[in-house]
């Protein structure tokens, strides 16, 4: 995922983020279940998640973990 500003361009100093979901798993698109593997390289996927239930750790090596 490479993550957007308002504006529709890269947020300046973010590193594209990659995940792998489960085999099988799917989400909404349209309404419909669609399986992430029937995605394509270049899709666009709006989402929202809570400040209060994400976080993003930078550097693993870190012994300072702000919460």
């Amino acid at each position: 995922m490479q993550f957007l500003n308002v504006a529709g361009t890269p947020v300046e100093g973010m590193e594209p983020l990659t995940f792998t979901p489960a085999e099988g798993a799917s989400l909404s698109v349209n309404g419909k279940a669609t399986k992430y593997s029937d995605l394509k390289s270049g899709d666009t996927l709006n989402f929202w998640v809570s400040e209060n239930r994400a976080g993003i750790l930078t550097d693993l090596d870190s012994d300072k973990v702000s919460k």
